[in-house]
């Protein structure tokens, strides 16, 4: 997760895409996509420090925010899970 602003940079560049192109398709502002390559380390430092003081790792948060796809029964097992890992 931490590298994936570098990753999208990496990406477009191998495909010669520009910013501005990327993000025309990807239908965004420039601005969003150039947040998106520069502060993604930053987001996800933070949401390790904020996962952490769930008592989870940080995968498993962001499993538990895959857009709603897991039921509640899913997402408690998971955060059962974790739990029994921290204890």
């Amino acid at each position: 997760f931490i590298e994936i602003g570098r990753t999208v940079v990496v990406m477009r560049e191998r495909k010669g895409l520009t910013q501005e192109k990327l993000a025309l398709e990807a239908e965004m502002s420039v601005t969003y996509l150039r947040r998106i390559e520069t502060a993604v380390q930053t987001y996800a430092s933070r949401l390790d420090r904020v996962a952490a003081i769930l008592g989870m790792e940080l995968s498993t948060l962001l499993q538990l925010s895959e857009g709603g796809q897991k039921s509640r029964e899913e997402s408690r097992a998971l955060c059962d899970g974790e739990e029994a890992r921290h204890a």
